[in-house]
């Protein structure tokens, strides 16, 4: 699990070092830019039908109900809207 705890005892700098230059160089916050990877993959699993309780767990969330909140809150569909939308363009 990589955290800006992590990341700065690594480079031997502070984590307000860390969350600056972070927010400098790739113009968005750490938990942003995680938040972010985190639904990509969780897309892509979807889209190769894996069982959405499983996708949560996959891509770093403890629980099933934080990745479904999270997940709706990123895309404005819950993770099963999302499949059954995908489902439908496979069949049309």
């Amino acid at each position: 699990k990589l955290t800006l705890k992590v990341i700065s005892t690594y480079c031997n700098v502070s984590v307000s070092t860390v969350t600056q230059l972070f927010q400098k160089k790739a113009s968005t916050t750490f938990h942003d830019f995680v938040t972010q990877r985190r639904m990509e993959m969780a897309r892509k699993l979807i889209r190769e039908d894996m069982p959405l309780e499983q996708v949560g767990k996959a891509v770093g969330y403890r629980d099933h109900s934080t990745f479904y909140r999270a997940f709706r809150r990123y895309f404005e569909v819950s993770p099963r809207e999302y499949r059954s939308q995908i489902l439908a363009e496979k069949t049309s």
